[in-house]
């Protein structure tokens, strides 16, 4: 899987969708993934398919900013 390089929570993702995150208060943990629903992120979840499926339930919106990464488009 190519991955972009990790953007700082000031920095929000433009576009909806499953993102990896880790977060301030657990940098370490790699493999955490979210939904980010345009306006704030889902719960954590282990693995992308688990975190679209929960955003539809629950999120978080007092955690508006998280550090994050997503895939890297290839070239066409």
């Amino acid at each position: 899987m190519n991955l972009t390089p990790w953007f700082p929570r000031e920095v929000l993702p433009v576009n909806v969708g499953v993102y990896e995150i880790r977060s301030h208060w657990n940098r370490a943990c790699i493999g955490t993934y979210s939904y980010w629903t345009g306006q704030m992120w889902g719960w954590p979840c282990r693995d992308a398919n688990t975190a679209k499926r929960e955003a539809l339930y629950c999120g978080m919106p007092y955690i508006k900013r998280l550090e994050w990464r997503g895939l890297k488009e290839t070239a066409a």
